[in-house]
This record gives structure tokens, sequence and C-alpha cells, in this order.
């Protein structure tokens, strides 16, 4: 069984022009929450976050930010959105809270202005899985960022660079360019980002900490099929929704894909 929850209507533009091609290409941020009940999801440049319900399908909070979306990260109860200045953490609802329910930046538990830093357009951006640090790419550089104080901690060069993320432990930055080639870089100490001096292709090669878009549950993608624990073939992705790994985000027997060019982001149940 295969249940496919829709996002639409509230990451995207209102439901009515999402039966037309979309015109422009949109790239999409989205977590999942520690327990698995909700998954964060915002259009990456838009001004919106809405954390869905995965049992029930409905949303359970719409957060207006007030500002462009580059990254976000759900840590404990609380969401953590990067823009390209600011990082603002909100609390996430609990049953007591109707469902659909609105809130706006004022509402913002903690905000931190990314200070002392001066760039351009950022590329892309990540959060650290315990809200630590917030790294961008722009103007051909990495930069990182403290989240908790603001600090701007450095830069690298990253002149290809169109895409940044944390490994799972937190440590180590990846940094993808338009060749598909990652390179690592380690977090912490002096300079704040020191190469590790390791570089992979992406899907070909798999490093130490493993990939962070691997399921827990040991379900996979190979090639157009989702693959169970067991190597059973469950799902032939039609190919639109077909990507590569760095655009589907794993929670479980949840598999949310965020293919470039999808009017919305799709969230799968794998076991139902």
């Amino acid at each position: 069984m295969i249940q496919l929850w829709h996002t639409r209507g509230f990451a995207t533009p209102p439901s009515s022009t999402l039966t037309r091609a979309p015109q422009r290409a949109k790239n999409f941020v989205l977590d999942f929450s520690p327990d698995g009940k909700l998954a964060v999801v915002a259009m990456q440049k838009g001004d919106t976050v809405t954390a869905l319900d995965l049992k029930s399908g409905i949303p359970r909070l719409t957060i207006d930010v007030g500002m462009e979306v580059r990254g976000l990260r759900v840590v404990g109860n609380t969401i953590a959105v990067s823009g390209s200045r600011k990082v603002l953490r909100f609390y996430l609802p609990t049953d007591h809270r109707p469902p659909d329910s609105a809130v706006g930046p004022q509402e913002s538990s903690l905000a931190v202005n990314l200070g002392g830093w001066q760039v351009g357009r950022v590329i892309h951006a990540s959060i650290s899985p315990e809200c630590h640090h917030v790294a961008f790419i722009a103007d051909g550089f990495l930069h990182i960022c403290d989240a908790s104080t603001g600090k701007y901690l450095g830069r690298e060069c990253a002149d290809t660079g169109v895409m940044v993320w944390f490994a799972p432990d937190g440590c180590d930055i990846w940094c993808v360019n338009d060749r598909d080639i990652v390179k690592v870089w380690r977090v912490g100490g002096w300079p704040a980002l020191e190469s590790v001096g390791q570089t992979f292709r992406l899907e070909l090669e798999c490093p130490p900490a493993g990939y962070p878009w691997v399921s827990s549950h040991g379900y996979r993608v190979d090639d157009c099929w989702v693959l169970g624990p067991d190597g059973k073939r469950l799902l032939m992705l039609p190919p639109h929704w077909q990507s590569d790994g760095v655009h589907r985000v794993w929670k479980g027997q949840f598999l949310a894909l965020l293919r470039r060019g999808l009017p919305e982001p799709v969230i799968l149940d794998l076991n139902p």
C-alpha cells in the first residue's frame, strides 16, 4: 500500500493554477519532525513555511516568515528557518492548536541576525542538524555563520558550488558543484572551514558518513524504482518524479521528492 500526501495549495501558488504546467522551475526545502509526525516544507525564496500532519494530510501550521526562505531544519519542538540575513525559530504545533493555524514573524521564539558579512545572491543554504551553524553558497564562496549568535565564522572558495548540506553528524559540510562532484569541509577550530581532502561523485560513491538522504528503515530508490527493505520493488516513479539523491528526503517509511521543476513536493508514505 502506498499513501500519497498532497502538499499543494500552501507551499506553492493557489491550487487553481496547478492544473497548468509550471511557469518556471521551483526548488523546495523540506524536513521531517524527529517523531515523524510532521513534514515541514517551504518553496525556496518563498516566504511561507507549512507543517503538514503526516497522519491526516492536513496542514497544522502555516508560517509567514517575512523573508525569503533559504533553508530550514526541524530540531526538537522547533522549526529553524534561515534567510540570507536572519535565522528565525518557531515552535511546532501542539495537539491543542487548531488545524491550519497561522503565525507571523513576530511570533518567532528566537531571531538571530547574521551580521558581519556582506554577500550578494545566496544560491543555497543549509542549517546543521542541531542548529549550531548555517552554511551558504554565495558569490562563489561557501560561507558559515554561528546560528545562535549570528557571528560570521569564515568562508572558502566554492566558485562552481550549487548546493550545500550538512552530513548527519553536523561536523562535515558537503558542497556539490555543477558537475555533481562533492567536496567535504570540516566545521570547527581555526579556520572555521577546513578541507578534509575528500571528494566523491553523487550517487556513484558513498562517503564514510553515509548519505543524509538514506532511509533508516532500509528503503531506497534504485533507478526509477522505490525498493522495500527486502529489495522488493514497491513503486515505479513516473518520469517527472525521478531525481537524484539530493532532491529526496527520507524519514523512516516517508519519502519526499523535491525534484526541480515539480509544482509541489511529493510525499509518499510507503507503509500506511
